[in-house]
């Protein structure tokens, strides 16, 4: 639960074609050319709509803006059960400063002492971030103060209670990348007197690593070819040791502390899997047609929550325990005028989550975003930060 983030799929009716590309710092997935007919909307789309980050209770029904501290958009990636936030703003230039909040999205500050530019990808229970800038990957101490760079790597992923952290690192002299961990107590191939970093291996060629819970499962995906198509996930056991299939044509992209494994197919089906990643379902259709979209992560009471796609658009859902009952979020909340939840990026287990709005300036630009919009959430929010 909250802690991982995302490589987001889309799927268009007729077509679908997944390659992933791999450059030791960064994934991405291409579509076919039934998605890119409408590509040459997207600047002018992206030009009209306001991206907007909201910390949203289930509970209350109430929508919280996390505001930038410098000036740009805020991106919001992760939280934890506090309702800590973190992510990144980012201005029209393309600078990126990470941020880290207070409980419940208050007070939305700047991570200090990073060069460049910075993104977090995730929060624990104690506020430490991580993520990637310029120096390389990062963790932060308690609510994220003091930085520790870890070189070994561009940028981290996730991280969990015990200060773990998983990414990738490229293996030398070949094109293929291998999932890592790092952290207090990791005993990697020098013993415990080496930087405690440990690579996991693979199910054949690359490996990335997307998740860990408390126990130090972890979940991602391999692939068998240098360029990274046709993708399995996996799911570990504790400390990333003992790495299991669980399914040809699955990136793995959430973990709960039982183990329960969120992500998306290689057609675009969310699904969701039981304790220890057995028993695959996908997940109930909030909308009418069929059931495209991703899901980002799960809670500890099997709450998941993502993006699908319905009537021409992408709307943010949110399941109820045990992955039952989808609901589109944007029919929970009484939202401003012109206002779409697009996408929940996470959720924790006090019924808070995260979740990404546009908002359209005028009608005519609406149009525009439904062929546009997608596209520009599926390459920008790569498992939440592309550079």
């Amino acid at each position: 639960m909250g802690e991982g983030r995302r490589i987001p799929f889309e799927k268009t009716k007729k077509a679908f074609i997944m390659k992933t590309t791999h450059c030791s710092t960064s994934r991405r997935f291409f579509l076919g050319a039934a998605l890119f007919a409408g590509a040459g909307f997207v600047t002018q789309a992206a030009a009209q709509a306001q991206e907007r980050s909201y910390l949203i209770d289930l509970k209350s029904k109430t929508l919280t803006e996390l505001r930038s501290p410098d000036g740009g958009q805020a991106h919001a990636t992760a939280m934890n059960d506090a309702g800590q936030v973190v992510g990144f703003s980012y201005t029209p230039a393309g600078d990126k400063s990470a941020f880290i909040t207070g409980s419940d999205g208050a007070g939305v500050r700047k991570i200090d002492s990073l060069d460049g530019s910075s993104w977090a990808n995730d929060i624990n229970s104690a506020g430490q971030v991580t993520g990637g800038s310029g120096s390389g990957a990062f963790i932060t101490g308690a609510n994220g103060a003091g930085i520790s760079i870890l070189s070994y790597f561009y940028e981290a992923h996730a991280i969990n209670d015990a200060g773990h952290v998983v990414s990738e690192t490229s293996v030398p002299n070949s094109k293929y990348s291998v999932a890592v961990i790092a952290g207090p107590g990791i005993i990697g191939p020098d013993g415990p007197d080496g930087p405690g970093i440990r690579e996991f291996g693979s199910l054949g060629g690359s490996s990335y690593a997307r998740d860990i819970n408390n126990t130090g499962q972890v979940v991602g995906y391999s692939s068998p070819a240098p360029d990274d198509s046709f993708p399995t996930g996996f799911i570990t056991g504790p400390e990333g040791y003992g790495m299991k299939d669980i399914g040809f044509g699955r990136v793995a992209e959430g973990i709960n502390n039982a183990g329960q494994v969120v992500g998306v197919t290689i057609g675009g089906t969310p699904f969701m899997t039981g304790p220890e990643g057995s028993g695959e379902r996908i997940f109930d259709n909030p909308g009418p047609g069929e059931f495209w979209g991703w899901a980002n992560e799960i809670n500890d009471a099997g709450q998941a929550v993502g993006s699908f796609y319905t009537s021409g658009d992408y709307h943010a859902f949110v399941t109820g325990p045990e992955g039952k009952g989808t609901t589109d979020l944007n029919s929970l909340l009484e939202l401003p005028s012109g206002m779409i939840l697009r996408e929940a990026v996470d959720i924790n287990n006090a019924g808070q989550l995260i979740a990404i709005a546009t908002v359209v300036p005028e009608p005519q630009s609406y149009v525009m975003l439904l062929t546009g919009l997608g596209l520009i959430g599926f390459m920008v929010r790569l498992r939440r930060v592309l550079i």
